[in-house]
């Protein structure tokens, strides 16, 4: 079997995963166990792609609409035809904004944090206050799940050596030419309750903010711990 095929067998059965862990006291109560939910679809039309959410899966709407309804979204569109805001708000966006040095993204080749911008001129900043909650099974979703999130999509989607097995082809060509933008994210304030975020971008849609902002914002669609392990999984060999 192929490290993708692989990958993606795994991937599925992670997210599948979610839905039937055992419930801790902490979790709150759901009436049933079972989501149902009906489609109507032309024959061999159904799920034409791999239910898996990342740049290998979701390639059919009907996948990509099933995520819809078990993923607790960011934003969602509204039957204005209009963003709104649903777990995050958007706070704010200024323009032509000093990157600070707090400002990181993360640098797979050194497996560190770094600064590579601070002190440069961002084209815009955009501030995102998320709801954090809790995960499926009842424990809290923390700063842990972002800041594991934003690392993963720069560690997958560039290839850090010859043989660098936390490389995807397929989420470098749906990253890279985002991340180039990206000049570092700053935690600007953290409760239990929500996060407060900066993306500061090399990157500006003058006529939208809404445009500007959704250029690339961080909401964790995992627990870090599950995301380590799946890709530790996938790279490695099961």
């Amino acid at each position: 079997m192929s490290r993708k095929v692989l990958g993606l067998f795994v991937m599925g059965l992670m997210l599948l995963s979610t839905f039937y862990v055992a419930k801790p006291a902490s979790a709150a109560e759901v009436p049933g166990d079972t989501l149902k939910i009906v489609y109507l679809a032309a024959q061999g039309s159904l799920f034409m792609g791999v239910f898996n959410p990342s740049p290998d899966g979701m390639t059919d709407v009907y996948t990509n609409r099933v995520w819809y309804f078990l993923n607790d979204a960011a934003i969602v569109m509204g039957p204005d035809a209009q963003r709104h805001g649903y777990r995050c708000q958007l706070v704010d966006v200024k323009y032509n904004v000093q990157v600070p040095d707090s400002a990181i993204i993360w640098n797979g080749t050194s497996k560190k944090w770094e600064a590579p911008y601070a002190g440069k001129t961002a084209k815009s900043a955009v501030t995102w206050k998320c709801g954090l909650g809790q995960w499926v099974d009842g424990h809290k979703i923390t700063l842990a799940d972002y800041l594991f999130s934003y690392a993963m999509d720069w560690e997958w989607a560039y290839q850090n050596g010859e043989d660098d097995k936390y490389y995807n082809e397929n989420w470098g060509n749906a990253l890279q030419g985002t991340l180039e933008s990206i000049m570092g994210i700053n935690v600007d304030k953290l409760t239990d309750d929500y996060i407060e975020y900066t993306v500061y971008q090399d990157y500006v849609v003058p006529y939208s903010e809404w445009a500007t902002a959704v250029n690339y914002m961080v909401k964790p669609g995992f627990p870090w711990q599950v995301y380590y392990t799946v890709s530790k999984m996938v790279a490695e060999g099961v």
